[in-house]
C-alpha cells in the first residue's frame, strides 16, 4: 500500500473511487488516489469476507461490466490477492471482449514500456499502478488467466494462458494434486478477501 501511495504521490492526478455492492452504491470520493484511499475502509465494513489463506483460488469476476476488459477484470485479483498463499494460483475468469482497456498493459504487451520505467515514470499512463501491482504480486503467487484474449498476452504478462474452466481444473489436478482444496470466489469484484 505505501508503495502505491508513493507511486501515485508522483503526479497530479484525479480519480473516482466507487464502493458498490450487489445492493447499489454505497460511497463515492473524487481527488487525488492518496486522498481516496479511506473508501476502503467503507468497503471493509461491508464487503469484507474472512476466508482465510487458500493456495488454490478461483476467482470470477462477478458481473459483466467487472471484466469487459482486462484492466477492469484485474481489480477482482487485487480484491482477494491478500488470500492467497504465498507460492499458491490464483485462477482469474475474465471474459475481456473489449481487449486490454489499458494503455499501460497494452504498451508492456508490445515491449514499449519495461518493468524499470514502470519503477520510475516521467509522465502518468493509464494502468500503470495495474502493471506494477500484477508485477509485485506475480512474486508471491502465480497467476492464470482464462479468457478470450490471445494466449501472447497472458505470456507476456507472465500469466498462464488457458483456454477454459475445464483447463482450469486440469491445470490445477496437474499442479496442485488431487488432494486440492479449491477456494472459488464468484464476484471478486464487489468483495474484499482477508
Amino acid at each position: 500500500m505505501e508503495e502505491a501511495k508513493k507511486f501515485t504521490n508522483n503526479f497530479e492526478i484525479q480519480g473516482i473511487e466507487v464502493v458498490a455492492s450487489s445492493k447499489g452504491i454505497v460511497d463515492l470520493a473524487v481527488g487525488h488516489p492518496s486522498s481516496t484511499v479511506s473508501l476502503s475502509q467503507t468497503l471493509e465494513g461491508f464487503g469484507t469476507k474472512d476466508v482465510g489463506e487458500h493456495k488454490t483460488m478461483v476467482i470470477s469476476t462477478g458481473k459483466n461490466a467487472s471484466n469487459d476488459t482486462l484492466a477492469r477484470s484485474l481489480s477482482s485479483l487485487w480484491n482477494c490477492s491478500g488470500s492467497i498463499k504465498q507460492d499458491g494460483l490464483a485462477i482469474l475468469l475474465a471474459e475481456c471482449k473489449n481487449g486490454i482497456g489499458s494503455q499501460a498493459i497494452e504498451q508492456f504487451i508490445e515491449g514499449r514500456l519495461g518493468v524499470e520505467r514502470l519503477k520510475n515514470p516521467t509522465k502518468y499512463i493509464d494502468g500503470m499502478e495495474d502493471l506494477l501491482f500484477l508485477t509485485e504480486i506475480q512474486k508471491k503467487f502465480q497467476i492464470a488467466l482464462v479468457s478470450i484474449l490471445p494466449e501472447l498476452y497472458a505470456k507476456r504478462l507472465n500469466m498462464i494462458s488457458l483456454s477454459s474452466t475445464k483447463h482450469a481444473m486440469d491445470y490445477i489436478l496437474k499442479t496442485q494434486g488431487v488432494r486440492q482444496k479449491v477456494e472459488v470466489i464468484s464476484d471478486g469484484a464487489r468483495l474484499l478477501l482477508r
